[in-house]
């Protein structure tokens, strides 16, 4: 029997070996048992990454919390500072209104103390 027959063969029984034979099978993942983490250790490096996926989220979840918060505080002072400048623009524009009133009455008075003279 050549290498190539014996791999063949081996593949087509190996299956029926493992359910059939618990001996053999354990033989065989003693054999590979270095190759391939075991369960326990499969499990802990499995709940090791959901830990760290779980802790990178809460991480996210702040961040984006925090920059929520900064934001809205940011808008909020961008508001308050738009609108101390609409009242001002609206007291000046309101104050050079009463100047230019004052200025058009006293004007009308020069006027009709100089046509009455």
């Amino acid at each position: 029997m050549n290498t190539e027959t014996l791999k063949e063969a081996i593949k087509r029984e190996l299956p029926d070996f493992f359910r059939t034979d618990p001996d053999f099978r354990d033989y065989i993942l003693e054999l590979t048992r270095r190759e391939y983490a075991g369960l326990a250790e499969t499990h802990d490096r499995f709940y090791e990454i959901l830990g760290e996926l779980r802790r990178d989220r809460e991480a996210q979840t702040r961040k984006w919390e925090e920059q929520k918060r900064e934001s809205k505080a940011y808008q909020e002072e961008q508001a308050r500072k738009w609108e101390e400048q609409r009242l001002e623009s609206k007291s000046y524009r309101e104050e050079q209104a009463r100047k230019w009133e004052f200025n058009q009455a006293e004007l009308l008075r020069i006027h009709e103390e100089i046509m009455a003279q």
